[in-house]
């Protein structure tokens, strides 16, 4: 039997970061990508990424760095190379 319930996991993830500054919600979802990167389908992890580089604000270049690297390590667990390669390089300060 599967006890899995998506609803309260959501619920409860909800709970915890509702306090947390978005830094470390950020921090949260970057850890949450990683754990579920390669089992996760391409186009979810695509869309999961793309909406938390656009939609969360201040993300600070370590974790946007994390993000295109968990992007292209599910490219390329899906078999796309090239497009692993494309991504936002942006000149260090």
């Amino acid at each position: 039997m599967n006890v899995f319930n998506p609803r309260i996991l959501d619920a409860s993830i909800r709970d915890v970061t509702g306090c947390l500054s978005d830094t470390q919600k950020a921090d949260v979802l970057l850890h949450a990508f990683a754990a579920s990167a390669v089992r996760r389908v391409r186009i979810v992890m695509e869309n999961a990424i793309q909406s938390f580089l656009s939609q969360v604000s201040g993300v600070p270049p370590p974790d946007v760095a994390r993000a295109l690297l968990l992007r292209a390590k599910t490219r390329l667990a899906a078999g796309y190379r090239t497009s692993a390669q494309q991504g936002q390089i942006r000149a260090c300060p």
